[in-house]
C-alpha cells in the first residue's frame, strides 16, 4: 500500500477495529517498508518512515493508557 493509501485508511472513522490496531497496522507498515530495504526496523527509523502525515492521523487521545 502507498502512503497516501495508508492516509486514507488511517482517516476512516468507520472502521471494526480499536484505535490501537490502527496504530499496530501502521507500525507494521512502516517495519515492513524498512525491512524491504535491507535495514533493521527501530522505533525512529518506525517514527520517520511514518511521518506527521500518518502519525497525526492516528487518534492516541482515545487509547487507554495501556495501549
Amino acid at each position: 500500500m502507498s502512503v497516501e493509501g495508508l492516509k486514507e485508511v488511517s482517516e476512516m472513522n468507520r472502521m471494526l477495529c480499536s484505535e490501537s490496531e490502527v496504530y499496530l497496522a501502521c507500525k507494521r507498515w512502516a517495519s515492513k517498508r524498512i525491512e524491504s530495504t535491507g535495514k533493521q526496523a527501530k522505533g525512529e527509523e518506525i517514527r520517520n518512515k511514518l511521518g506527521d502525515g500518518i502519525i497525526n492521523r492516528i487518534r492516541f487521545p482515545i487509547m487507554t493508557s495501556e495501549e
